[in-house]
């Protein structure tokens, strides 16, 4: 979006997705790779069909998930940005980081604790060209446009906007998120929720965690437990889990403390939506 106000940008998908079309609508072209299929042939023929007239002036490739594409792209004679905002921990193979370290131009992380997690287990890219460069706010693309009359019924009830309709004005909100997963923490997210309402019984308040992957009836490895947690921990009518929805930055400006849960978190952009709008933010 940024970069469409003063370049060409040609868009290089590994898979598809929601956004796909929002993706299209702010580049020059898009090109849709499967990512067991990147090459330097595939690249260079996707190249040259995307842009005829010149090769790109350098790449940005987003996560370590990507990095099949820095021989390729480097190969072609482009400079390659890569921004690295995984860690070691739940990235394997570690050959992938090894990848980054040769073929970029240049690493960008959000805070140095993630490239010194890197270093830790790869230490021999100690020497990689690095730059620290703090993200600021994620602004997500307009979606309406994409959404047809069929599927505007279908979406007609948002559970995160009922519950916003049906929360009391003087209720404090305590709001966690992102998907529902270990890494996440939404387990203690749940118990710090328990602890609080140990500590103090008659304080009006309720917790919500909006993000996508909660399903207890489906997925017995996370979500079970998790609801599982919030019967015993006797948070029926206090702790709401809410679906990934467009009200979600209505939910963030409305919430008076928010809980970063994560075990293992660089920069969340949830967080950061936080703390724009004012809010608390508890680590």
């Amino acid at each position: 979006q940024e970069l469409g106000r003063s370049h060409n940008v040609v868009v290089l998908l590994l898979s598809g997705g929601p956004l796909r079309p929002q993706f299209l609508s702010s580049s020059t072209a898009l090109i849709q790779a499967r990512r067991a299929c990147v090459n330097r042939k595939l690249v260079k023929r996707a190249l040259r069909k995307a842009s005829p007239d010149a090769i790109p002036a350098f790449a940005l490739v987003n996560s370590v998930v990507s990095a099949p594409l820095l021989e390729p792209l480097r190969g072609e004679g482009i400079p390659c940005l890569s921004l690295v905002h995984e860690f070691v921990t739940y990235i394997k193979p570690l050959d992938v980081f090894s990848e980054v370290g040769l073929w970029s131009s240049r690493v960008v992380c959000s805070t140095p604790l993630t490239w010194s997690d890197v270093l830790r287990h790869c230490p021999h890219l100690s020497g990689v060209p690095l730059a620290v460069l703090p993200q600021g706010r994620c602004q997500l693309p307009e979606s309406s446009s994409t959404i047809n009359s069929n599927e505007v019924e279908q979406q007609t009830y948002d559970p995160t906007e009922e519950f916003l309709r049906q929360l009391p004005k003087q209720t404090l909100l305590v709001l966690g998120a992102g998907a529902v997963q270990p890494r996440k923490g939404v387990d203690l997210f749940i118990a710090i929720a328990a602890q609080i309402k140990r500590q103090v019984p008659d304080l009006d308040v309720q917790f919500a965690w909006i993000g996508s992957g909660y399903a207890p009836d489906h997925d017995f490895n996370v979500s079970a437990w998790l609801k599982d947690q919030i019967i015993r921990s006797g948070l029926d009518n206090d702790l709401f889990m809410l679906p990934a929805s467009p009200a979600y930055s209505e939910l963030i400006h409305r919430s008076n403390l928010f809980i970063v849960s994560s075990r293992l978190d660089p920069l969340p952009n949830v967080a950061i939506d936080a703390m724009l709008e004012g809010t608390p933010v508890l680590c």
